[in-house]
């Protein structure tokens, strides 16, 4: 077993806030016309945003000047026509929406038959008492003036509500990129890896390991689409599956780079896939000592090789099975054995990260070509039970006093020293852009669908390059090579960061943590299951949901400081559009996004509506002119009356 790191960093949703971009930026993944974002803290929002309601409320009372103006024009009154200004042009809302009231009440009244007559009548007769002195002789000024009130009041709460993402929650906002982001290296930053590899551990115990309780809420920038099934056929050969249980398999869909947290403009996008079953042992254990062992690799003529990532050595033989009847689980919990997880092939045996040049060769039950297949064994040790466990992974049915003070009390211990799970890892990349049926590889293990979608993605451009890759995709636009620039900048730190393998074996080699959930109640082996009978389905479920939360987690700490180094060949240009220190996307609560080319719609669109009502108050008689002369100038399609004019014009004899 290594050494046992104790984490030191704490989780926080708000860590990142320092490492915010305050400014104009493009998110890739959304329509063109809300793209743009404007990031500002939120005090500095909301004077933007109180600006943007003042400039609404002024284009709203030059809004009814353009219309009064428009109004009257269509609508004569019947007076004679005075050489002054028409008095219908100083109208103020408040007179217009008065003068309208006896009409908008007798409409009401006509409406509405529950109202008593008399009331119907003394409201109509004394709606005939307007002035003949009052300008207003038609109610669709007063109308009009309610709508536009109306909307302009809507727009007031609806236009900034909208610009500022008010209804979506608490934006998604983008790191900047700094200067010690851009020239650090991933070796120098290994020891913080590692002290913040547990935080989504961490997260989960506050709701107690419950997938369902919340506390992961505000990381994931988008709703993981999972599935859960149950396959009947057993994921391995050789029938090493227990009977009669199914399999559980649960996916995690279109993990693209924004489910990852990363502002990209590729459309590759992935799919994981854990498929685990109880399966017995006895295919995997040999006599060793006075004891036994647990082994998966593939057997050779040369004696067994014990080693912590390939083998565990168990204190009995594991009975009752083909050597013995013993029940070793009641033996291990007299003894006070072990209570602990182990992965086998334990890391990094089973990922072959360093490229060994003979990979590690699974027992042929184990043994899968298109996944990553792994053991979890579980040694019981002192747990106990209060009811009987028909879940085969924690199988208990042998019944003890383990109270002497009290004989009335009886808990159930262990059928077994060691139970394990069987499982195996699959990932798929996909391609949306691709022409084929199907734009996806096939599933296979962690690295084989990549290379086989990196050799998809370059194929076409393989004999266009002429040796200079570094050219080629620094200074396309195409999908294709924006897909291969992502897939070596964020798609190859997928593996280690969101496989459930990995995630279970880093924890159990450098930290010694059990993964099993926490217990319900206070004393550590006395265990509350959630379900007495598939609480492994549960164990399987928690332990995909936390690594695909510290994934995510992983992949944000690119802010911080470089995770993956890029070519030093490609320019300083491409390393900064490709380090992921610029393109993190986090939520934050803090800051405000607002939509840049909407705030420019709007204070254009309400600038525009305040110039026409400014030139319709003040200058109304010009306007007037103006209109006069639009409405008898000669059309173009009258050519013989512009002819015949220009010649009396120009030949006055």
């Amino acid at each position: 077993m290594g050494t046992s790191l104790v984490p030191g960093v704490p989780p926080s949703p708000n860590e990142l806030n320092s490492y915010v971009f305050n400014g104009v930026w493009k998110r890739y993944d959304e329509p063109y016309f809300s793209s743009l974002k404007w990031t500002l803290g939120n005090f500095s929002a909301l004077l933007v945003m109180a600006c943007v309601t003042a400039l609404i409320a002024l284009a709203q009372a030059q809004c009814w000047s353009l219309v009064r103006y428009i109004i009257t024009h269509h609508k004569k009154s019947t007076r004679l026509e005075s050489s002054g200004p028409d008095p219908l042009l100083k109208l103020s809302q408040s007179e217009a929406i008065a003068a309208a009231m006896p009409t908008i009440a007798r409409g009401l009244l006509n409406i509405s038959e529950r109202l008593p007559r008399r009331l119907r009548v003394r409201l109509c007769s004394g709606s005939n008492t307007q002035s003949q002195e009052e300008p207003v002789e038609s109610p669709i000024f007063g109308l009009a003036s309610l709508a536009i009130i109306t909307l302009f009041i809507i727009m007031g709460f609806t236009i900034p509500w909208g610009l500022t993402e008010g209804a979506l929650g608490t934006p998604i906002v983008k790191s900047r990129l700094t200067g010690d982001c851009l020239d650090s290296t991933s070796s120098g930053h290994l020891l913080d890896i590692l002290n913040r590899a547990t935080r989504a551990d961490e997260i989960f115990s506050l709701c107690r390991d419950e997938v369902t309780g919340g506390c992961d809420t505000p990381y994931p920038l988008v709703d993981p689409v999972i599935t859960k099934t149950r396959p009947t056929t057993c994921p391995f050969g050789g029938e090493i599956c227990l009977p009669d249980v199914p399999s559980f398999e649960i996916t995690h869909w279109n993990i693209s780079p924004l489910v990852m947290g990363v502002n990209s403009r590729s459309q590759v996008s992935m799919n994981q896939r854990l498929t685990c079953a109880p399966i017995t042992i006895d295919p995997f254990l040999w006599k060793y000592e006075d004891g036994s062992v647990i082994y998966v690799p593939k057997l050779s003529s040369d004696p067994i090789q014990l080693s912590n990532n390939i083998s565990l050595i168990l204190t009995t033989l594991n009975g009752p099975n083909k050597f013995s009847n013993e029940s070793s689980g009641l033996t291990m919990f007299t003894e006070k054995g072990p209570f602990d997880l182990t992965v086998l092939p334990g890391y990094t045996a089973g990922t072959n990260y360093y490229n060994l040049p003979e990979p590690l060769i699974l027992n042929e039950f184990l043994q899968r070509n298109d996944s990553q297949s792994f053991l979890v064994v579980l040694r019981a040790g002192l747990s106990q039970y209060t009811l009987p466990m028909d879940d085969p992974f924690f199988s208990a049915h042998n019944k003890k006093n383990v109270y002497p003070d009290d004989t009335n009390t009886s808990m159930y211990i262990a059928d077994y020293e060691a139970t394990a799970l069987g499982c195996i890892e699959q990932f798929q990349y996909c391609f949306p852009p691709s022409p084929l049926p199907v734009p996806c590889t096939n599933w296979g293990a962690r690295g084989s669908e990549f290379s086989a979608m990196l050799e998809y993605l370059s194929y076409q451009y393989s004999g266009q390059y002429n040796g200079d890759i570094h050219s080629l995709l620094e200074h396309s636009t195409d999908q294709n090579l924006l897909s291969v620039n992502e897939m070596f900048s964020l798609f190859r730190l997928v593996p280690m960061n969101f496989a459930i393998y990995d995630f279970l074996a880093i924890r159990i080699k450098y930290y010694e943590m059990n993964l099993l959930k926490r217990p319900k109640r206070v004393v550590e082996y006395n265990r509350w299951p959630d379900d007495y009978k598939e609480q492994w389905i549960i164990e399987v479920e928690t332990w995909f949901m936390k690594a695909l939360l510290g994934g995510i987690l992983a992949i944000q700490d690119g802010a911080l400081y470089t995770l993956r180094d890029l070519d030093p060949g490609f320019s300083e240009a491409y390393l900064r559009e490709w380090k992921l220190c610029g393109r993190i996307l986090f939520h934050s609560p803090d800051f405000t996004n607002i939509n840049w080319l909407g705030l420019w719609t709007t204070i254009i669109a309400s600038t525009v509506i305040v110039l026409v009502g400014a030139l319709v108050d003040m200058f109304p008689e010009r306007l007037e002119d103006w209109l006069n002369l639009i409405r008898t100038a000669p059309t173009w399609g009258d050519d013989s009356s512009r002819i015949e004019e220009y010649s009396e014009a120009d030949n006055p004899i």
